[in-house]
């Protein structure tokens, strides 16, 4: 994934850049299940892969089945799988 970036520096100019950001997959389970959304994106139940989430911090959503939402921020690291556990049971 790229992305152009314009960037203000001294005396009023401008510079642009591409920057590639790495991408990695997120793997997002619960116990006994729970609809889960990555960054405000529709629900979906779990188990479920969502992959190539680009590089960098996101917030994972769990809604369990008694109604209760559980949030944690996970690091998606460039090239890899990361994998995250929601525990629905009392």
């Amino acid at each position: 994934v790229t992305q152009r970036l314009r960037v203000r520096i001294s005396g009023g100019k401008t510079s642009e850049r591409t920057v590639a950001h790495g991408q990695g997959d997120l793997m997002i389970n619960a116990v006994p299940y729970a609809f889960v959304s990555v960054a405000g994106k529709k629900q979906q139940e779990t188990p479920i892969v969502f992959p190539k989430l680009v590089a960098g911090e996101h917030s994972v959503r769990a809604k369990c089945p008694d109604g209760s939402l559980q949030t944690k921020i996970v690091r998606i690291k460039s090239g890899k799988r990361t994998s995250v556990t929601f525990t629905c049971v009392k």
